[in-house]
């Protein structure tokens, strides 16, 4: 209650700024509430002063009004309203996205690469108290922002700070004893200063226990050097803790009764006296992260269409990983009258009880120490009839990554096995000891251009990017985090050359077609170690200087679609495409007969779909919007694969549900002269998806209700929102396997706030 009440009074400074400098010239202006996931203005992400609508690409944007409306607080939650993603966080805190089907997505923020996703593909994200809105560029997109943009891009744009005063400040509290406070104000402080500060605070018991605790800050300082000119300072710092959620365990094997031999359940099943709510993870499991990061921006217009932009940006972020996340069944080779059933391994009968579980532990600590420097040059210029948007830059990264993992795990806490109806989640103590430390430094040059042209009804996007990338690969034996003995460094080098063409038709002022290419690139993750065999297309084992010549990831992208707006009614976007992703390394082929896992380059992968956004707006009162997504991802054996060990071709992808589809019905109503009413109803829909490449297992698809309602006073807001309506059991996302992760259930969040 004392954190709490000290962050009340730390927001009161920003409100009364804010009202001191109100001028009577401020006028209310009325929400409007439907929006769509496609935004009209021109998109950050892709670096054109055009509307996106103009543009031969597909960028879908969700605004910080949205994001309120609908309830949204979490990137995961928000990102499911985007057709052709599916999103989740995995273990508890980790954001997971899949966008058209790959995993190996790219996260920035404000334009400033966030390296962990290019290595691990998932990292926590703190709340979005000082997001703007959120852009997901699709698709492959190297030649925008780097390597390792293969299903796409997801930039998070912070809230801008301006002249002209305001504030905000929101309390909500909810299921599961959710608390959140938000506030933030912007404003000038002199003709040449203007500053904005945000500030967020949860607290959450959590769904299943898995709670959540964080302190979020942002402070953004411009100076207005001149009329042409002004420097702008970002820091942005963040403290927050998560408890896991390894989800319920079905069996991963058939089994049978000793007394007769009979099938009792089936690999997949779960124990029908399972309750949904019942945890099994260890009570000390908890994750940490830690981020600060400083940006520093400086921008000169010289001429009337010319500027050039210097970005400097400094990070360091740390994750700290305690879990029992794998549950295996207990069982032993000689029968017991304790142990009625059995499994079958490889022919030989392994007796249990079906209700014991041996938890797995599983711990790492890494750090991420990150410096980008980004110089552009931007100008526009008319040759004939033709307009031009010409972009020049040049992107430094560095990175490094060092990540203590491979723990011991110790204690009775550990040891002790648990019941799978009636877990105890605490049975003494558990500790660990880290055993090996992986360091990556990488480095990256990258230089690009691209020219945004249109002429009469064209517009044109072209543009090319060379990268020179290298990446040292260190592995030691640790004592906890003390370095023992270091087994070498493997260097990795890539140039690569990407591209983006695209072609805008304007059939009239109402709709257009487009057409469009791109490809991207993203380096192997090598690393030689003692637990993988990496084999040649002859089956011999590959030695460090074989993995560092193994090319990169590639793929390419052709993309069709069309934007149409009819008066201020109807809005449609649809979007075909079609993705390619070959090289890929797979460490995952079962095992040598030295035990280590067997590894190649065996697997490529093929996406195809179809995405659409929709809006409809009959009347003032109500609109409605509608996003559905197609997406047929599969794993293919390409010509580089050693097609002796690609035994999953032709399967669906993991966490890719075919069909997706989500929809919102708003309805306003204005009462008496400052109050406005809105009421919301919205459905989220998906097919079934694999747990795996083996598609040996699936999750059965789901249909879940929202709902939300608001009444606005003046400055003030009253709002409901209400999750799964319905209260069904379905989930998002698996772990191992089996392990499925409940979604939450009923779940509700009341709101007031107060924006000047």
């Amino acid at each position: 209650m004392k954190k709490r009440i000290t962050f009340c009074v730390l927001a009161m400074p920003m409100l009364l700024f804010a009202q001191n400098n109100v001028t009577d010239s401020i006028r209310r202006i009325d929400e409007v509430v439907v929006t769509t996931a496609r935004s009209k203005r021109p998109a950050a992400i892709s670096k054109i002063e055009a509307p996106i609508k103009q543009v031969p690409i597909t960028v879908n944007s969700l605004s910080a009004k949205e994001l309120r409306i609908k309830g949204y607080n979490d990137a995961s939650e928000a990102l499911r309203e985007i057709p052709g993603v599916h999103s989740y966080r995995q273990y508890g805190a980790f954001h997971m996205f899949h966008l058209r089907g790959f995993y190996e997505s790219l996260l920035i923020s404000d334009g400033m690469r966030d390296e962990r996703h290019t290595i691990w593909q998932s990292a926590p994200i703190t709340g979005l108290g000082s997001v703007e809105r959120i852009e997901v560029l699709k698709g492959a997109a190297s030649m925008q922002q780097g390597h390792s943009a293969v299903g796409g891009v997801i930039n998070l744009v912070r809230k801008p700070v301006q002249s002209k005063p305001s504030a905000y400040t929101r309390l909500s509290y909810g299921s599961y004893n959710t608390l959140r406070l938000s506030a933030g104000a912007t404003g000038a402080v002199s003709p040449h200063l203007l500053l904005r500060g945000d500030i967020e605070l949860l607290k959450s018991d959590g769904w299943r226990e898995n709670y959540s605790k964080g302190y979020n800050a942002s402070f953004v300082a411009k100076w207005l050097m001149n009329t042409r000119s002004y420097l702008q300072f970002s820091l942005y710092a963040n403290k927050n803790n998560y408890g896991g959620d390894y989800g319920i365990p079905r069996y991963s094997q058939d089994a049978y009764r000793v007394s007769d031999n009979s099938l009792v359940v089936r690999a997949g099943e779960q124990n029908p006296a399972l309750n949904r709510e019942t945890v099994h993870g260890f009570s000390q499991d908890d994750l940490g992260h830690k981020n600060i990061s400083g940006q520093l921006k400086y921008e000169y217009r010289f001429g009337n269409n010319w500027r050039l932009t210097e970005q400097l940006y400094l990070s360091s972020d740390d994750i700290r990983y305690m879990s029992t996340d794998f549950y295996g069944w207990v069982s032993t080779d000689t029968p017991t009258k304790d142990t009625p059933y059995y499994f079958l391994n490889n022919g030989k009968k392994r007796y249990t009880d079906l209700n014991t579980l041996e938890r797995g532990g599983f711990a790492f600590d890494y750090t991420t120490r990150s410096l980008q420097n980004q110089l552009e040059v931007n100008g526009k210029f008319n040759i004939g009839e033709s307009k031009h948007q010409l972009l020049l830059g040049y992107n430094y990264l560095y990175m490094d990554m060092m990540r203590y993992d491979r723990a011991n795990m110790s204690g009775v806490g550990y040891t002790n096995h648990i019941t799978l109806l009636r877990p105890v989640r605490y049975q003494g103590e558990m500790t660990w000891k880290f055993t090996r430390g992986q360091q990556y430094i990488d480095k990256t040059h990258g230089f690009y251009a691209q020219d945004y042209l249109q002429w009469k009804q064209w517009a044109v996007l072209l543009g090319l990017r060379l990268d020179n990338f290298q990446r040292d690969y260190t592995v030691s034996d640790t004592d906890g985090k003390r370095i023992t003995d270091s087994k070498g460094t493997q260097s990795l080098s890539n140039v690569a050359l990407t591209y983006r063409a695209g072609l805008v038709y304007n059939i009239n002022k109402d709709i257009n077609l487009y057409a469009s290419t791109s490809n991207f690139y993203k380096p192997q993750k090598i690393a030689l170690s003692s637990e993988v065999a990496y084999l040649d297309a002859n089956g011999k084992e590959m030695g460090a200087d074989e993995l560092a010549k193994l090319p990169p990831m590639k793929g390419n992208q052709i993309e069709v679609g069309t934007h149409i707006s009819i008066g201020k009614k109807w809005s449609v976007d649809a979007a075909l495409f079609y993705l390619t992703l070959n090289n890929k390394l797979n460490s995952y082929l079962g095992r040598l007969d030295n035990g280590k896992r067997r590894g190649a380059l065996v697997d490529g992968y093929v996406s195809k779909g179809v995405e659409l956004n929709a809006t409809y707006r009959p009347c003032q009162q109500l609109g409605f919007e509608l996003g559905y997504g197609y997406t047929d991802a599969r794993v293919r054996a390409t010509s580089n694969a050693n097609s002796k060990y690609a035994s999953n071709d032709g399967h669906s992808v993991e966490h890719t549900p075919k069909h997706k589809l989500t929809a919102w019905g708003f309805w306003d109503k204005d009462i008496a002269k400052k109050g406005q009413l809105t009421l919301g109803l919205g459905v989220e829909t998906a097919s079934k998806f694999y747990t795996s490449e083996s598609n040996e297992y699936s999750m059965p698809g789901y249909a879940i209700l929202k709902a939300m309602a608001a009444y606005k006073y003046g400055n003030w807001t009253l709002q409901l929102n209400a999750d799964n309506l319905l209260d069904k059991d379905y989930t998002r996302h698996v772990l191992y396997d089996v392990q499925y992760i409940p979604s939450p259930g009923r779940n509700a969040t009341i709101s007031i706030s107060y924006v000047l």
